[in-house]
């Protein structure tokens, strides 16, 4: 935890949030494997 900045850089602009038959859908790049509560709210 703490290396994400050695392989990312963050990005000048948000990324849209898309509606699609199935919901609402978002690119979420971040430790999700590691804190996944933005992802599951």
């Amino acid at each position: 935890m703490g290396n994400e900045n050695n392989f990312l850089t963050p990005a000048g602009v948000r990324t849209p949030v898309v509606q699609t038959p199935i919901g609402r859908l978002w690119i979420y790049c971040c430790m999700d494997g590691v804190i996944p509560e933005v992802a599951q709210s």
